[in-house]
């Protein structure tokens, strides 16, 4: 069988496509070849010198202050078990927030059973939350937001005077707050719940059991926009429910359209330039962060050949084509067959509206919270009849037959969402005798 790879072990770097630019593999480029011992013949790296950034990130990149590594971010969305079957809910609007923009924050209690009566408790798990400038009102939970990144390793060290004040200071006309407060008697399957007082039975107010809080900044003596870097939000009741999730804010970069290079590097690379016919080749195509900085990109949907792809969508893709094209006439050809049609695999999400790059790698988060090799890649011994199918008759696809890579060129063809375009090929002989 053969495989179609997001991520194949490769030996010798071909061909590099530098920047965010459809980049011309071809006469015109300037170029190195060196020997590379008896696995391959050249090792060749070409960029073409007439290169734009056409198709390039320019506008939607972002970076974080420098010294910042990678962390994880975890879902927009959490809920969690409270007390006597209470859901504690937590949103925020993204886990990336350019610098200057808001953070929007939802935070709920919700009652997912028959209607329950919970005594207050005020056992809160982070002092000082709130859901405004004046407190929590007559609610039961808050939220706070944190500069840094804490976990629930070492948020109970947080006290109130860590929280930002996210509110100006002064004077403010608070609607009626109750006091006394003893207990909250919630409706089935609702956010709705009615505030007793003083050991009573009967509710003094309904109220929904939700709010929302934005932010773009905090307070001090002045006020100060969220600059570059890690924040935590927190979320909490006063039963001692706990919700934390992290925020990255970013800025932008600027890059002159015709005077500089997007910081994402594409780069495509095989294992070998010949192979005899039936023998394995293993190709992979990254991206690269080139900054020494966390970097986040929008996603796109510039591929630039729709045959760019495998099995699952993805935000790179490779193909093969029979004979020597360039950049100015790949289109024209055939893509061949790299896997059957109808192949069953675990395809991850792998296309997100953002991607959160580590310094100086490949790696990068995507918008579900995991950590990607930011690629494609493919090793196999030849390619599929035009039209063939998984066999029916096994679980998983294995009984296909490949034809071999025959003797002549093959071009590769590799390309990521944004646009960028690299080329690279390899020569197939023929079996010894």
């Amino acid at each position: 069988m053969e495989s179609r790879i997001l991520f194949a072990t490769v030996a010798v770097l071909l061909v590099v496509a530098a920047g965010a630019a459809t980049v011309v593999l071809q006469t015109g480029g300037t170029q190195k070849s060196v020997s590379t011992g008896p696995g391959s013949t050249t090792k060749t790296t070409a960029v073409s010198t007439t290169s734009t950034n056409e198709g390039g990130p320019v506008s939607s990149i972002f970076a974080t202050a420098p010294g910042l590594t990678l962390k994880p971010l975890g879902s927009t969305g959490q809920v969690t078990l409270s007390k006597d079957g209470l859901n504690l809910g937590l949103y925020v609007n993204s886990e990336v927030v350019k610098a200057g923009s808001s953070v929007e924050v939802m935070i709920y209690e919700n009652n997912p059973n028959g209607k329950v009566r919970v005594p207050a408790a005020n056992n809160w798990p982070v002092p000082g939350l709130s859901l405004g400038p004046c407190g929590t009102l007559n609610a039961p939970m808050g939220v706070g937001i944190l500069a840094g990144y804490y976990t629930g390793n070492n948020i109970s060290s947080v006290t109130s005077g860590q929280l930002l004040a996210l509110y100006q200071p002064g004077t403010y006309n608070c609607p009626d707050i109750l006091s006394g407060v003893t207990g909250y008697s919630f409706a089935a399957g609702s956010e709705t719940a009615g505030i007793l007082q003083d050991n009573g039975t009967s509710p003094t107010v309904t109220e929904a059991m939700n709010a929302n809080v934005t932010a773009s900044g905090y307070w001090t003596s002045a006020f100060s926009f969220f600059q570059p870097g890690y924040y935590t939000v927190v979320g909490g009741d006063e039963w001692g429910t706990l919700l934390i999730s992290h925020i990255l804010v970013v800025q932008p970069i600027l890059l002159a359209q015709q005077s500089q290079q997007s910081p994402l590097r594409f780069i495509l690379s095989l294992n070998a330039t010949r192979m005899v016919s039936g023998h394995y080749i293993s190709i992979r195509a990254l991206i690269n962060n080139t900054l020494p900085l966390i970097l986040s990109v929008n996603g796109s949907s510039d591929l630039p050949w729709s045959h760019l792809g495998g099995p699952c969508l993805a935000y790179a893709g490779i193909a093969i084509l029979r004979g020597h094209y360039t950049q100015t006439n790949f289109t024209a050809g055939t893509p061949l067959q790299l896997y059957p049609f109808g192949l069953i695999i675990p395809c991850l999400e792998t296309q997100s509206d953002h991607y959160v790059f580590q310094p100086l790698s490949d790696q990068a988060l995507l918008g579900n919270g995991a950590i990607f090799t930011m690629g494609d890649g493919f090793g196999g011994t030849g390619y599929y009849a035009p039209g063939q199918t998984c066999d029916p008759t096994v679980a998983f696809c294995g009984n296909e037959k490949v034809t071999p890579f025959e003797p002549g060129t093959c071009t590769v063809v590799a390309g990521d969402e944004w646009g960028q375009l690299a080329l690279g090929y390899f020569q197939v002989t023929a079996p010894p005798g």
